[in-house]
């Protein structure tokens, strides 16, 4: 047999969202401590660009420095010893490292 569905006009509709007075006694202070929230959290991602900004300006004279260092392979294989293995002290991601 057939499922039927019986709606009566007086039985409440569970899925429609009724406020009670203590709920809507509750929404203002959510409301608020939500936006307190987000004003927090915007305040602090706004410090933390601005504290960047600043790092990166300070830093930027640094950058102003184009000049390129360049050394000749008598001053290389003077400081490392001729690359001697006594001299080496380790690996990196670009090859060997010497002390000088």
């Amino acid at each position: 047999m057939g499922h039927k569905r019986i709606m009566s006009m007086g039985q409440p509709n569970p899925s429609c969202l009724v406020l009670t007075r203590n709920d809507r006694s509750i929404l203002p202070p959510l409301i608020l401590c939500s936006r307190l929230l987000i004003m927090v959290y915007t305040e602090r991602i706004n410090r933390e660009l601005l504290e960047f900004d600043s790092i990166s300006t300070t830093s930027g004279d640094a950058n102003n420095n184009t000049e390129l260092v360049s050394f000749s392979l008598r001053s290389v294989l003077a400081a490392t010893g001729s690359f001697s293995v006594k001299n080496k002290l380790g690996e990196g991601g670009f090859g060997p490292v010497y002390k000088v």
